[in-house]
């Protein structure tokens, strides 16, 4: 069965929507009874800030929750990429060459995003 380049789009999208919420399933925390203290399935506290260390908390909170997600977002547009330049339009140089300045890049964002994901870990475990 040949599959159109829209269907293998298709497919691409598909897994790259999906295998996130299996890796998330991983740290569910699947066990513990809801209420329990120190429990990860514990849902969060939705009290407004009341002093600076609290507020940076919150921020903090946040940028543990969006840095993952651009990860995600990261890692497809890498693979598509190498799927791309490497698979589907592997004979175009023009797309080739393209592919490969995409994947600097991607690498890049992916070390930058771990170093700025380090120093935040780092500075909420130095400072609250």
């Amino acid at each position: 069965m040949k599959l159109s380049l829209f269907q293998s789009y298709l497919y691409i999208a598909a897994l790259g929507l999906f295998l996130p919420g299996v890796a998330a399933a991983q740290n569910a925390g699947i066990g513990c009874p809801l209420g329990t203290p120190n429990c990860s399935n514990n849902p969060p506290p939705t009290t407004t800030p009341t002093d600076f260390a609290s507020l940076v908390q919150l921020v903090v909170g946040l940028i543990n929750l969006l840095i993952p997600a651009i990860f995600g977002v990261v890692f497809v547009f890498f693979v598509w990429k190498i799927i791309d330049a490497w698979i589907l339009n592997a004979g175009d140089e023009r797309k080739v060459a393209e592919g490969k300045q995409y994947v600097l890049w991607a690498i890049l964002l992916f070390a930058l995003m771990v170093s700025t994901w380090g120093i935040v870990a780092l500075l909420q475990s130095s400072f609250f």
